[in-house]
């Protein structure tokens, strides 16, 4: 990832190297309400989502800043979603 990118709340996406890593195919699923983030159940719509622009074809996920609710660390909000050509 290169940088520069926004998500729709105008937050920068990610710091390159730092909170955005490549996420599999198998991580993901289309619903009708957007893409569902399996390990999170998250779902991101398809408005809210960037395409890829990776070399290898690979979807790449941008998580948030960590919470801690009750002492207890929460999964990462994602903050961006970057989806690989040929899957929105």
């Amino acid at each position: 990832m290169d940088g520069g990118y926004r998500n729709a709340e105008g937050e920068h996406c990610c710091s390159p190297n730092e909170d955005c890593d490549p996420i599999a195919d198998k991580d993901l699923e289309l619903t009708p309400q957007g893409w569902k983030f399996l390990p999170t159940g998250e779902v991101i719509s398809e408005g809210d989502t960037l395409q890829s622009r990776d070399p290898e074809g690979r979807h790449w996920r941008c998580r948030g800043a960590i919470v801690w609710r009750n002492g207890a660390r929460q999964p990462q909000k994602t903050r961006c979603l970057f989806i690989a050509p040929g899957r929105s």
